[in-house]
């Protein structure tokens, strides 16, 4: 599986050909960390690697992913206090 280490972006602009107008553009670049293995002779070892995850979007798109992670974090949050809560329970069995 991989994990997500960090995030950086690149600013620029894209040029319409048709009305040579400018238009601002971002590029995000998601740098996540991967498991590597590989079986030697004498053992299994495990590497891990960085590998990014690179795309290009304007302010809509932007705005966009932001509302649909804002999402996926509220769903979070509510996932938690559901574990808090039946970690409680777990506890309370363990110690009858």
């Amino acid at each position: 599986m991989v994990q997500f280490a960090k995030i950086l972006s690149n600013a620029n602009f894209n040029i319409n050909y048709e009305n040579t107008k400018l238009t601002p553009r971002i590029e995000l670049i998601f740098l996540c960390l991967q498991h590597k293995y590989s079986d030697e002779e004498t053992a299994i070892s495990k590497k891990t690697e960085m590998v990014d995850f690179r795309f290009e979007t304007d302010a809509k798109g932007l705005d966009y992913i932001i509302n649909e992670l804002t999402i996926m974090k509220g769903f979070l949050e509510q996932s938690s206090e559901l574990s808090d809560k039946i970690n409680q329970i777990v506890d309370r069995k363990e110690l009858k």
